[in-house]
């Protein structure tokens, strides 16, 4: 598979698309874009690794209904490595009955495991995990945690996904979660010499200036970033549909696209978006 095949920008009306979502490398495994491209080269730049020194195993920990727990799974199939999901405040029978990605995970052979009985956030999932890495063998899989130690995995090959956008666009926008994709498009484009005015569009959850900051390499300010936030609910369905054969995806960026309009942000009108 190769991970750093470019995906394509299409213009749909009045603005450009960079269309990661159809980055889909699995036939038979429906989440695509740049998780699962950046899960791949994550596990496959590290394949030595964990097969001598993690018993061949990778583990990761998410909040039940995110997609970070079936692409770890489906990676794992792919390279022939078992793989352990960490969930939190459920009961993971339960869990998997009602969640169609915790059920993938299942069905693909991963072992799901309760970190923590009343907690499911990030940070004590992630801190659980810790403590049984010391008890048990695996590679830890957490993206953003691992800008520094796995750069060329995590942020490279984001980073040169930017090489394809048309010279004519003037405003980039990027849909910030973790902001880790929006720290690799960020240092392609100060690798690249790319002018833009750049924008990170975060539609929910906490600030992620000091995740952007730390991330990019050098430390070269040679462009000014502007950072805007919206209040959407993380499990509220926002649907976003471009045209008839393109609709955003629900969770992120559709948020981020009526944020961005609503909030006035751009002008495709009157700028290249």
């Amino acid at each position: 598979i190769d991970y750093y095949e470019m995906s394509p920008v299409e213009k749909h009306g009045d603005i450009w698309f960079k269309r990661e979502d159809l980055f889909k490398p699995f036939e038979d495994f429906a989440i695509s874009g740049g998780k699962v491209r950046q899960c791949l080269a994550l596990v496959d730049k590290n394949q030595d690794l964990i097969r001598d020194e993690y018993d061949s195993t990778i583990a990761t920990a998410a909040s039940l209904g995110s997609p970070q727990n079936p692409i770890v799974s489906r990676v794992a199939k792919h390279f022939g490595f078992k793989s352990l999901i960490g969930i939190g405040n459920t009961i993971p029978s339960k869990a998997i009955e009602k969640y169609k990605t915790l059920k993938y995970c299942k069905e693909v052979g991963s072992e799901i495991i309760l970190l923590s009985k009343s907690q499911g956030f990030s940070s004590v999932l992630y801190s659980e995990l810790d403590k049984l890495a010391k008890q048990r063998k695996f590679f830890k899989i957490l993206f953003g945690y691992q800008i520094s130690s796995n750069r060329e995995s995590i942020v490279d090959v984001i980073s040169h996904q930017v090489e394809n956008i048309p010279e004519e666009i003037d405003t980039l926008v990027v849909n910030c979660g973790s902001a880790v994709t929006f720290v690799g498009i960020l240092n392609g484009i100060i690798k690249q010499n790319r002018k833009f005015r750049v924008v990170a569009m975060q539609p929910f959850g906490y600030d992620r200036t000091k995740t952007i900051e730390e991330g990019v390499e050098y430390m070269r300010w040679e462009y000014e970033y502007e950072y805007h936030t919206a209040n959407y609910p993380y499990h509220k369905l926002v649907e976003c549909k471009i045209s008839d054969t393109f609709e955003l995806d629900t969770v992120y960026e559709s948020k981020a696209y009526h944020a961005m309009i609503d909030q006035k942000i751009v002008n495709p009108k009157k700028e290249n978006v």
